[in-house]
């Protein structure tokens, strides 16, 4: 009897549906889900960089494909949002010198958001990292401003 119980306490912990295997958090990256027209993509290929200069800050989101991918940067923010509104602002400079710019390349062309706009980036915070959403935006072509597309999405730092 001794020699079963002392079996029983060497033998390996097998993972059951009762009992899965544990997740890593850090190892886990979410997806971001995006729309333009009735094209669907997602993708957790996205990396998340910060960058620090006197007088300034950025934080910047982008998903890493060389064909269908999206940018959203935080102006003068050290550190991605994780609650708030956020009004978008003209992102066909290419990082706006306030507020928060949105960027897509869809089929290799790339498109901007339409300035003025009342549209916003809602951010909360999912798992302790930011979760963005934008409703449904037109956005235009930078040199065929008569392309437009209608882009929504969540977006979610990895």
């Amino acid at each position: 009897m001794l020699a079963l119980v002392l079996a029983a306490c060497n033998k390996d912990e097998k993972h059951t549906p009762d009992r899965p295997e544990p997740i890593i958090e850090d190892t886990v990256k979410q997806y971001s889900y995006w729309t333009v027209n009735e094209d669907s993509f997602s993708t957790n290929q996205v990396v998340a960089n910060t960058y620090r200069s006197p007088g300034n800050a950025l934080a910047v989101l982008r998903a890493t494909d060389s064909v269908n991918n999206f940018e959203i940067y935080f102006t003068h923010l050290s550190r991605f949002p994780q609650s708030g509104d956020f009004p978008l602002q003209d992102s066909s400079i290419h990082y706006p010198v306030s507020g928060v710019g949105v960027y897509f390349l869809y089929h290799s062309t790339s498109y901007f958001i339409a300035y003025p706009t009342d549209h916003h980036l809602s951010a909360a915070s999912v798992n302790g990292k930011g979760q963005y959403t934008l409703p449904p935006t037109w956005f235009y072509s930078y040199y065929h401003p008569e392309d437009s597309v209608l882009i929504s999405g969540t977006f979610n730092e990895p």
